[in-house]
Parts: structure tokens; sequence; C-alpha cells
């Protein structure tokens, strides 16, 4: 996609290939990593999740500078092309001689590392002792694109928006670089917590993370708070790509894993794919990405109560 983008020359073929990028990243990135993990791996998955997508973060802080650098060097063009290479170079062998679907392949057995000792079922990960309740998948997909359309609300428009604010592009450069590294680091981490503490509770975390840097953003200007809002762009950001398939697995159980993983993982990308549509609709129409976060935190808020929904139906049958 990258190469063809090269060779666009209107915006609607241009527009039309990058949604051809963002639906296949999600199939042959995101869903086949998650059932792989649950594959290979029995218990920590979170922690394991978070260690492979921990990737798009690093790559995100590294690219976008480096794309930067070579578009005022060389073109948008010849970038494409650049990174089309990149990407080929790195994933195509990657994926044929060492990706394996499971652990058969090997002719081994699923990491597995004792968490939970039950008398009657035996030995089980938190995520499978959670997993006995289904929710209704109608739920939690409108959990889900609600959450990541909040999450990724400041992810998308911080740049622009300090930008816009007159901080200039070197301010804003850096302070979405902190914002990638953070979205490595706390993909690791939220991974574990997923583990620990189970993904719903997580969920709320996140969502509260958006709430707050969505709130700085709507009721302030000072440059040393957007340090602040970049890390909790980073801890909102793990919903998205760690949080979702563990969501998914905790909450609709294992045997319907791989069956409903596609559906919350397109929910999750409807989510985010909203976002600079409504974004660009309301700067268009108040010149200022203000009105835009107030109308996210709102969905944030929203989000953070049927997080409490879902919590409280689950506690009352458990």
């Amino acid at each position: 996609v990258f190469g063809l983008q090269n060779y666009s020359s209107q915006f609607a073929s241009f527009y039309l290939l990058t949604m051809v990028l963002s639906i296949a990243f999600t199939f042959v990135s995101v869903v086949p990593a998650s059932i792989i993990i649950q594959s290979w791996f029995k218990s920590d998955i979170g922690l394991f999740l978070g260690i492979v997508f921990m990737g798009s973060g690093v790559g995100g802080m590294v690219f976008n500078v480096m794309a930067g650098i070579l578009i005022e060097r060389f073109g948008w063009r010849i970038t494409l092309k650049i990174l089309a290479i990149i990407l080929g170079i790195s994933t195509i062998p990657t994926t044929f001689l060492f990706v394996k679907l499971t652990p058969a392949y090997k002719r081994t057995q699923p990491f597995y590392r004792e968490t939970v000792i039950d008398k009657n079922e035996g030995e089980h990960s938190p995520i499978e002792v959670q997993s006995i309740v289904p929710v209704n998948i109608a739920i939690l997909s409108i959990l889900i694109i609600l959450t990541s359309f909040s999450s990724y609300s400041v992810m998308f428009n911080i740049a622009p928006y300090l930008v816009s604010s007159g901080f200039g592009n070197v301010v804003a450069a850096s302070i979405n670089s902190i914002s990638m590294g953070a979205l490595a680091f706390f993909k690791v981490l939220f991974g574990k917590i997923c583990d620990s503490i189970g993904s719903l509770i997580t969920t709320m975390i996140c969502i509260v993370a958006s709430i707050m840097s969505l709130s700085l953003l709507s009721f302030t200007h000072d440059l040393n708070l957007m340090y602040g809002v970049a890390l909790l762009t980073g801890v909102a950001g793990t919903f998205g790509t760690v949080v979702v398939p563990i969501i998914t697995l905790e909450l609709l159980g294992k045997d319907n894993f791989s069956k409903y993983l596609g559906v919350t993982t397109a929910c999750s990308n409807l989510g985010v794919s909203i976002v600079p549509l409504l974004s660009g609709f309301f700067f268009d129409r108040s010149t200022s990405y203000v009105p835009y976060f107030i109308f996210a935190l709102s969905i944030a808020c929203i989000a953070l109560l049927i997080s409490f929904f879902i919590y409280y139906q689950r506690s009352r049958q458990s």
C-alpha cells in the first residue's frame, strides 16, 4: 500500500489506500498476533501481548522522526517507497521463517505458569477463571468503540493542537514522541496489570487516563502539563492493542476467542477511524480543537459508566 500511495495523484485514491492499509494492519498484525500468543501462552497472556505490541510504540517513536527527516530531504513520495522497502524486508522473511501458529509446529507445549488453584476445577490462569460468565457481545462492542475513540482522540490530535496553539512544530514533535515512547513502555506494564487484576479494571484505568488527558487539553494551555498529557496518552493508548484481545478472551471466554476477536478488533478500529473525521469536523467549524476534546471527554465518561455497569453485572453473577 505504501508503494501504491507513492503513485497517488488525488486525495480520494490516497484516502482509499489508507483505509486498505488500516484494514490490512488489523488482519495481518493485531488479530493473528493475538491468536498466536493465546496459542503459545496459557498464562501471563497480557504480559506477552504487551511485549509483542510494544513494537508499535517503539516503531512509531522511531519512524515518525525518521519519516519527518526523509520527507524534508527527499519528499513524501520517495519516503513512502523507502518505508515500503523497509516494511517488506523486515516482515516477509520473519513471517515465513520464524512465526509458527501453534507450539505443535515446534513439537512442544504452550508456556504455562501456575497462578490460581481451584480444588474442583484444577489450575487456571486468572483470565480463564474470569471467563466463565460470558458478556453480551453488543455491550462489549459499544464499550470498545467508545473507549477506543476516547483513548485515541488525544494521540491523533495533540500535535496539531499544539501547533495551532502556537507552540511550534518542534515542541509538537517532541511531545508526540514522548507519548509514543510512553505507549511502548505502558503496553508491557498494562499487559502485566491485565494478568493481575483483570482486563475490565484495566479498561477503567485506560478510560480514566483518557478523561484526565482530555480534561487537561480542554481547560488548560500550560506547556508543562502537556508532558503529563503525553504520559496519560501512552496509558490510554494501550487499550486498542493490548487490552482489547485480553478483554475479548476474559469476557467472552476462550471458546469464543477466535470467533469474536475479529469483531472486537474491528470495533476498536471503528472507534479509532472516527477520530480524524470528527476532529476535523469540529475544527472546521470552530477553528479550535477544544470543542472536540470536550465532546471526546463526554464520550469517555459514557464509556466509564458502561464499564462500571459490566463490572457490576459480573460481580452479581459471580
